[in-house]
């Protein structure tokens, strides 16, 4: 017979294996608590997804639309911005949410240093009234519009059923893009030395990026353990090479060291899958046979070793050119170390990497908080891969668009940075909380 106190008041705890993630089950359901998604997605589902996507990939393919529909950039350039402002403002506004990344380190480093950088925009562009590279107006509507009001959206946790949605229209768009790019250049590619030029908003360097995305996605799902091989396999061994094939054809140097870097983090975290031979295989097939492409579709020439050759003479010149105005900003650093110098380079311009530019704007501090984030990003991407492979992507992003961050672009209008810095502190937070409540049940 039962005992009148069966159950134990006070049962005995249960380990948790590290791999919990892929085996812990709630009581009441089915599937693991990670995996755990709706039928079909909402409505609102696949309009937070259509912002956090648009957030990040909508610029680059926006700026095709110009060139396709015959009329000026900037007024759609400014309307894009509008929009991810206001879309932005309405998921701060509105979107419940059980739990927040704002209490995390990262979302405290990121507050402080906007704090000091907004110190030192009121102080060159109010009080002091420089002299600017750009309009007064384009780095306070950069800074806050395009970077910290997404980032702020990009604290939000999202629900798992959320993050496959999302995926799904990152697809989407990043396919659109390297297609609008072929569509749009391809012809003339003899007249632009045999490689993408994007557009005037969209140069090479961002559409070479937006080719390893896509390379990145594609390798991510080709990796994942018992993928289908109709449905999976060769749909992403496909958008791959098109990816690839787009990295190859913008011809500049960051995207590549970005792939090289996640390929490297894909091997080491996937060396015992033999599907890693396969990516290798693909990534090796695409490079050889992308010069006989080129050579049948246009007269710019098959040989891919030329045209590197020829970029490589006009990358040198850009190469000393970039090393030169790191120098700059490094010795202006040096000249003050404690509140640094100025937004821009004194000189004119930037210094096309955001950390040397931290500490030339805000001096030690504001170039700690920015270093600091960087290595703090990159522990929490690798982390967030060995704990969750469905998240890989993101991680992967988030390392790939700190590559371009050290090659190009500036603090305020880096949205990839600090968008992408976000979601992967908002992801692995929302993982360990999640760990922390497995255990207490």
């Amino acid at each position: 017979m039962r005992s009148a106190t069966f159950p134990p008041a006070h049962p005995a705890p249960v380990a948790i294996p590290d791999n919990w993630l892929r085996t812990a089950r709630v009581p009441g359901r089915s599937e693991p608590a990670y995996a755990r998604r709706s039928a079909v997605p909402s409505p609102g589902d696949w309009l937070l997804a259509l912002y956090y996507t648009a957030a990040l990939f909508g610029f680059g393919l926006v700026s095709f639309m110009p060139s396709m529909l015959g009329t000026q950039s900037r007024p759609i350039s400014i309307g894009y911005h509008v929009l991810i402002l206001v879309a932005g403002l309405t998921v701060l506004l509105t979107r419940p949410t059980p739990f927040r990344a704002r209490r995390s380190l990262g979302f405290a480093a990121s507050a402080v240093f906007w704090i000091l950088y907004s110190a030192r925009m009121i102080n060159d562009l109010l009080i002091r009234d420089m002299v600017m590279a750009r309009p007064k107006e384009m780095y306070w509507t950069m800074a806050f519009g395009v970077c910290v009001i997404p980032a702020l959206t990009f604290f939000e946790t999202l629900k798992p059923d959320e993050y496959a949605t999302q995926l799904r229209v990152v697809w989407i768009f990043l396919i659109l893009t390297c297609v609008a790019a072929i569509v749009v250049d391809l012809p003339h590619l003899t007249s632009r030395d045999g490689r993408l030029a994007g557009n005037d908003t969209f140069n090479p360097i961002d559409l070479g990026h937006i080719g390893v995305s896509l390379a990145v996605l594609g390798i991510c799902a080709l990796v994942r353990k018992k993928a289908p091989l109709l449905r999976n396999v060769i749909p992403s061994a496909l958008a791959a090479l098109l990816g690839l094939a787009v990295m190859l054809l913008a011809g500049s140097r960051s995207p590549l060291v970005a792939l090289i870097v996640s390929l490297c983090v894909i091997v080491a975290t996937h060396i015992k899958q033999r599907r890693i031979v396969l990516i290798v295989a693909i990534i090796l097939v695409g490079i050889a046979l992308l010069p006989y492409a080129v050579d049948n579709l246009t007269s710019a020439g098959g040989s891919l070793v030329g045209r590197v050759n020829y970029l490589q003479s006009r990358s040198n010149v850009q190469s000393d050119i970039r090393s030169t105005l790191w120098g700059y900003a490094w010795q202006h650093f040096l000249e003050r170390p404690v509140f640094g110098t100025s937004i821009d380079l004194p000189e004119g311009g930037y210094p096309h990497n955001i950390l040397l530019e931290a500490f030339l704007s805000t001096g030690a501090a504001g170039g700690g908080l920015v270093l600091f984030m960087m290595v703090h990003g990159l522990i929490r991407s690798y982390w967030l891969i060995r704990q969750d492979e469905r998240r890989m992507w993101l991680a992967l992003f988030y390392m790939q668009y700190l590559v371009l961050g050290l090659f190009s672009g500036a603090l305020y209008d880096n949205w990839m940075f600090w968008c992408l810095y976000a979601a992967v502190i908002s992801s692995t937070e929302s993982l360990k909380r999640g760990r922390r409540g497995v255990r207490r049940r």
